[in-house]
């Protein structure tokens, strides 16, 4: 009969000789089973490509009309998902949009993420910012039609005169259109007959991102910006060519139009534009703090703020470069200008020490600028995981791990059997002695 204490010795023998003498990973037991998905994305421009994540983690890119294939362990049934960017601005009222961007699996597959182009819709007055509230601004399907809300037949002493789209005229309130391109619709207001109205001159320069002080003629007499005008009717303005810095006219803030000279038949405030930055809206981006410290193992915070400049308003995608064995994550990681997100930077005990500089990036369309923040890791143990990963260990590791948890089981288990044959044989040791007696 086999003893408990044989058992026990023979599997702490079997031990130590797995210890001095490995065998080869598939003499000890067949290596964990491992499974493929394969991700496809359809809809995207020629070019285009969309972040992706990989268990909440991000995971590069992946090129539009293209497929990236990803390996799953299977020794644990456990569950993944495969995300894509929701959204990819192109800026200027432009996006592609993937309305289920999640792919939760548990085993091997594909999936395909579909993106549709979508267009935006802005509604506008002029003069600006009468408090006119009609329905309809938004993003739109390719190709749908989008229908505006009816504008108010009078706002305060303004009468409405007609819709612009594009600034050209449309007939009726409300209007139809169709979105196969980004489009403004403006609902234009006129003073009664001989009311006096208000004009507000202002002038910027794109080049300098800065408000700028230029000379402009009303009806032939010389101002300069800014300054307030009363008006009655129509009048002629004529704005300079140049800024003081030598910056050239680029157009007039509500239209675009590249002659410095219109007539102004309402009253609002009218932008000089200056610089040849005026036709391409964009973004800043900045960083606070610019360094932290972190022990190994603990977790830091950094804001992102994202700055919509010369009328950005699009949404920026933001990713962080960060060292092995640590994890960035942004609260959100889309951030719409103006705007900012959290970045919490994760690192773990093997996180290698070291000061680390950390280049954030936010992208949309083809923009795409960065900012550097420094972190500093300090007290950090030796990287021994990625050591035995380099030498093929790790599964022999886990497997010895299981090895050594049974042994320490069955070594307690033998030691219970034994207290209570001992305690058993004492009793009954006691009852024999009782009848002696």
């Amino acid at each position: 009969m086999l003893r408990i204490g044989n058992l026990v010795d023979a599997l702490l023998m079997l031990l130590t000789f797995s210890l001095v003498f490995p065998l080869p990973l598939g003499t000890c037991a067949p290596p964990p089973s491992t499974y493929t998905v394969t991700i496809h994305v359809t809809g995207l421009p020629s070019g285009c490509s969309a972040s992706l994540w990989v268990d909440k983690v991000w995971n590069g890119t992946i090129a539009g009309g293209g497929s990236r294939s990803f390996a799953f362990s299977a020794f644990l049934p456990v569950g993944h998902s495969i995300s894509v960017a929701p959204i990819i601005d192109f800026g200027g009222g432009s996006r592609c949009y993937c309305e289920s961007h999640v792919w939760d699996f548990y085993s091997a597959g594909s999936h395909t993420f579909v993106y549709v182009s979508q267009f935006y819709l802005w509604i506008d007055t002029d003069p600006k910012g009468l408090p006119m509230f009609v329905s309809g601004e938004g993003w739109y399907g390719s190709g749908t039609m989008a229908t505006t809300g009816t504008a108010q037949s009078k706002i305060d002493s303004r009468t409405f005169i007609e819709w612009r789209v594009d600034g050209m005229r449309v007939q009726g309130n409300p209007i139809s259109i169709a979105m196969r391109a980004p489009h403004r619709a403006v609902a234009v207001y006129q003073s009664a007959a001989g009311a006096t109205y208000n004009v507000t001159m202002i002038a910027y320069c794109f080049s300098a991102r800065s408000v700028v002080s230029v000379s402009f003629t009303w009806d032939g007499t010389t101002y300069s910006t800014p300054r307030t005008l009363t008006g009655v009717g129509n009048h002629t303005v004529v704005a300079a060519s140049r800024d003081p810095h030598g910056h050239p006219f680029t157009g007039w803030y509500d239209t675009g139009s590249p002659s410095n000279s219109r007539s102004i038949f309402l009253g609002g405030t009218y932008q000089v534009n200056y610089g040849s930055g005026i036709s391409v809206p964009d973004f800043d981006i900045s960083a606070s703090p610019p360094y932290q410290l972190v022990s190994a193992g603990g977790s830091v915070k950094f804001t992102i703020t994202i700055l919509g400049v010369n009328g950005f308003y699009s949404s920026v995608y933001l990713s962080v470069s960060v060292p092995s064995n640590a994890r960035g994550l942004f609260d959100p990681n889309v951030v719409t200008a103006t705007g900012a997100s959290e970045l919490t930077i994760k690192t773990t005990s093997v996180t290698p020490k070291g000061p680390f500089t950390l280049n954030v990036t936010g992208t949309s369309a083809g923009k795409k600028h960065s900012i550097t923040v420094t972190l500093v890791v300090d007290g950090v143990l030796e990287d021994l995981l990625e050591y035995f990963r380099r030498l093929g260990l790790v599964p022999k590791l886990i497997l010895l791990g299981i090895l050594v948890a049974s042994a320490f089981l069955i070594t307690i288990a033998a030691m219970t059997v034994v207290r209570k044959k001992k305690k058993q044989e004492a009793i009954e040791s006691r009852r024999i002695g009782r009848k002696v007696e």
